[in-house]
């Protein structure tokens, strides 16, 4: 056998074995998709918003304002970060919870509103000049996910 046999027969060896771990992994990504699919119960059921597109409250904003951004919680978790974007209007940052109190803190400044099942009005920024991250925390495990919104 001649050297250049030799190295046909390791390119071929070679070739093969990338053919098999190719046809592997087509295998086990078709087999990973068919168990999502499979598993995927709610995906023709339509997802819910905690956070209405407009808000009003009277007292805490009197005009319908739009959300802008959204962050959703499961009811384990007690934390989250948001982030505000910058600009001269003011944000109104919106909450849902239904257990104990939520709490949003903007570097130094903190403040809190009792938690009502319902969406609330937590804070009124008249303006943020950065983009900036807010930290939401609850005081206690939710009942169901929990969440804060951005509107403007």
């Amino acid at each position: 056998m001649t050297a250049q046999e030799v190295v046909d027969a390791e390119v071929t060896r070679v070739r093969r074995i990338f053919v098999v771990a190719l046809a592997g992994a087509l295998v086990a990504a078709a087999v990973a998709f068919t168990i999502e699919l499979a598993n995927n119960d709610n995906a023709t059921e339509p997802v819910t918003s905690l956070l209405p597109v407009t808000f009003r409250e009277p007292g805490f904003v009197d005009r319908p304002v739009r959300r802008v951004a959204t962050l959703v919680r499961p009811s384990t978790s007690r934390r989250g970060t948001l982030r505000l974007p910058g600009g001269a209007a003011p944000i109104y940052v919106v909450a849902r919870c239904d257990t104990g109190q939520v709490r949003v803190t903007l570097g130094a400044l903190s403040t809190a509103r009792l938690c009502q099942g319902s969406p609330v009005g937590v804070v009124v920024l008249s303006s943020v000049r950065r983009p900036a991250p807010l930290v939401v925390t609850v005081s206690g495990a939710q009942h169901g996910r929990w969440a804060v919104g951005i509107y403007r």
